[in-house]
C-alpha cells in the first residue's frame, strides 16, 4: 500500500512542478517558486546553447501569429519577443484591453532564463472618461490597475489572463525543447 501511495505521488508531484512559473504582483512579474527573482530558468542538461536557440526559435515562430514582426534575435544568445496580449479588464465594466509584453530568452548551454515583463495597458478611448487609464497599479482617481494602490488585486480576469498566457507560452516551450507533445510523425 506505501508503495502504492508512492508511486502516485510520484506521478502526480511532476503536474504541480510545473503548473506556474510565474505570477504577476504589483511590482511586476516574479517567479511563482518564491524565489523573489524576476525570472525562471529552464534546465536542459546536455542541450548546447545552439541547440536550445534553435528549438526555441521554431517553437516560438510556429506558436505566435506574425511572429517575424515580433520576434528579435541576437543568435545564439538571445531571442526576445516584444508583441500585444487582448484581455479583458474589469473596472466597473468589462474592457478590451491590450497588454504590451516583453518575453526574453537567454541562452547558455543546458540553461534557459525565461523573463516575461509587461510594458503597458491600452484601452481604446473612453467618450464619456476621456482621462480614464489603466495600468498594473492604479494611480489616483481615473485610474485604474490590476492590483488596488494597497497591493490587492482589483481586476482578477487580466491578472489570471496575463499569468496564464506566459505560464502557457513558457510550459509549451519547455514540452517543445524537451519533445513532449511533439508529434513528427507526418
Amino acid at each position: 500500500m506505501r508503495r502504492f501511495i508512492l508511486e502516485v505521488a510520484l506521478l502526480i508531484v511532476p503536474c504541480f512542478a510545473f503548473g506556474q512559473y510565474f505570477e504577476l504582483t504589483p511590482n511586476g512579474m516574479e517567479a511563482a517558486a518564491g524565489t523573489g527573482k524576476n525570472f525562471v530558468v529552464l534546465e536542459f542538461p546536455g542541450e548546447t546553447q545552439a541547440e536550445l536557440f534553435d528549438k526555441a526559435r521554431n517553437y516560438l515562430v510556429s506558436t505566435l501569429p506574425s511572429a517575424k514582426d515580433v520576434l528579435s534575435e541576437s543568435r545564439p544568445a538571445i531571442l526576445s519577443v516584444n508583441a500585444i496580449l487582448p484581455c479583458t479588464f474589469k473596472a466597473g465594466f468589462n474592457y478590451d484591453a491590450l497588454v504590451s509584453y516583453k518575453y526574453e530568452l537567454a541562452f547558455k548551454d543546458g540553461r534557459i532564463k525565461v523573463d516575461f515583463d509587461v510594458l503597458a495597458f491600452s484601452l481604446p478611448p473612453q467618450p464619456k472618461n476621456p482621462k480614464f487609464s489603466i495600468g498594473l497599479v492604479a494611480s489616483g482617481f481615473g485610474s485604474y490597475g490590476v492590483f488596488k494602490k494597497n497591493g490587492a488585486v482589483s481586476s482578477a480576469p487580466t491578472k489570471a489572463a496575463i499569468e496564464e498566457y506566459a505560464n502557457g507560452l513558457t510550459k509549451g516551450l519547455s514540452d517543445a525543447i524537451s519533445g513532449k507533445n511533439m508529434d513528427n510523425n507526418w
